[in-house]
C-alpha cells in the first residue's frame, strides 16, 4: 500500500483493512486532519490480538466473526477465555461501536 498522498487531502470516510504496517498511523492522520471523519476497520480475524484490534480508534468494524458482530468485544473476550474486565477492554470499548457481519 502507498499512503504518500494521505496528508494532502481531508478525508470524510475511510475504510481500512488489516493490522500490520501503517494502519494505526493512517487512522491517526485522518483523525488529525478531520475529527469528524468516519473510519471503518475491516478485520477478518483477531490478528494480532483481540485487544490490539479493539484498541483501534475507529467507528465501525466489518468482521467475519459472528460473536464479535453480534455481541461485541466483551463477548469475544469471554469466548477466547480472556477476562472482559481487563483494562484494555475498558479503555478500548468506551465509545459506541458498530459491528457488521460479512
Amino acid at each position: 500500500f502507498y499512503y504518500g498522498a494521505l496528508g494532502t487531502r481531508i478525508w470524510d470516510i475511510l475504510i481500512i483493512e488489516g493490522f500490520s504496517g501503517p494502519v494505526e498511523h493512517v487512522i491517526r492522520t485522518v483523525r488529525r486532519m478531520n475529527r469528524k471523519a468516519f473510519i471503518a476497520h475491516w478485520f477478518l480475524d483477531t490478528y494480532p490480538s483481540l485487544s490490539a484490534v479493539a484498541a483501534l480508534q475507529v467507528d465501525l468494524f466489518f468482521t467475519n466473526s459472528r460473536i464479535v458482530a453480534s455481541r461485541g468485544f466483551h463477548a469475544a473476550a469471554e469466548r477466547l477465555g480472556q477476562d472482559p474486565q481487563q483494562p484494555w477492554l475498558a479503555i478500548a470499548d468506551t465509545k459506541p461501536r458498530r459491528f457488521v457481519a460479512l
